[in-house]
């Protein structure tokens, strides 16, 4: 089970088919993914040391705005070149980096026959795309050297994706996200100086995932910070209230 921390990229917009009233939409439908493909190769081109932590990727979710099904075929096409997106039963592409990293002139494209023939202005799908990312070590002992790099790699990552001006606009992480294989999980996060057992570390629920704040780590006087309750993946975040969302209840 994958477990990963979402957000949402207002950077990138494609549409399904833009139309103009009275158009029909015909079997296959295809928009430009110049959007899709900037943001793809982004990733594929960052420096060593900022994916030495953390590994970034990008999920891409097709959902009917209809009530309907899903289509039948996505994929992308570059001249008389396709290659076909897995997809989930819930929309989300699984290779979104690997197909769309390359050329601008691409397409993003869908094969419908159960809508062939209504109104193309309808607009049936929603195409959302969100940046995700986690850190490589999933061992259970992470040091805070370790914990610090990755949430400035994000930072930077995110930089990058957003381009100027609105790299100015991206906020620091702040916090460190913990995704249990098992959502019962047991889970216990302590943090140690050495060989000295420092305590609990407080945290709180975002979703499934639990989340604390790196400085308090750096406060207690810690060195790494130990984690048990089974597979579990760690994700630099943003504080629960730039993510909008979170409890109030901590637990100790």
């Amino acid at each position: 089970m994958r477990v990963f921390m979402i957000m949402p990229l207002a950077l990138i917009s494609v549409n399904i088919a833009n139309a103009d009233e009275g158009e029909l939409r015909q079997l296959i439908e295809c928009n430009p993914a110049k959007d899709l493909v900037k943001t793809a190769n982004a990733l594929t081109d960052l420096d060593a040391d900022k994916v030495d932590t953390i590994k970034s990727d990008l999920a891409f979710t097709l959902a009917p705005n209809d009530g309907g099904v899903l289509p039948e075929r996505i994929f992308w096409r570059l001249g008389d070149a396709e290659k076909d997106l897995p997809f989930s039963e819930d929309g989300e592409v699984t290779n979104f980096i690997d197909v769309f990293a390359g050329d601008k002139s691409a397409e993003i494209c869908v094969e419908d026959p159960t809508r062939t023939g209504q109104p193309k202005d309808e607009k049936p799908f929603a195409m959302s795309v969100n940046f995700q990312w986690n850190y490589r070590n999933s061992s259970g002992t992470y040091q805070l050297t370790e914990l610090e790099d990755g949430l400035k790699d994000a930072k930077s990552t995110l930089k990058k994706l957003a381009g100027a001006p609105a790299s100015l606009m991206v906020p620091s992480f702040t916090h460190v996200a913990i995704g249990f294989d098992d959502k019962e999980a047991e889970a216990e996060f302590r943090a140690f100086a050495g060989e000295t057992d420092l305590g609990q570390v407080a945290t709180e629920r975002l979703g499934p995932a639990y989340i604390f704040e790196y400085d308090q780590l750096e406060d207690m006087g810690a060195d790494r910070l130990i984690v048990e309750g089974g597979a579990h993946k760690l994700m630099p975040s943003l504080s629960p209230e730039k993510m909008g969302g979170g409890d109030d209840d901590k637990e100790e």
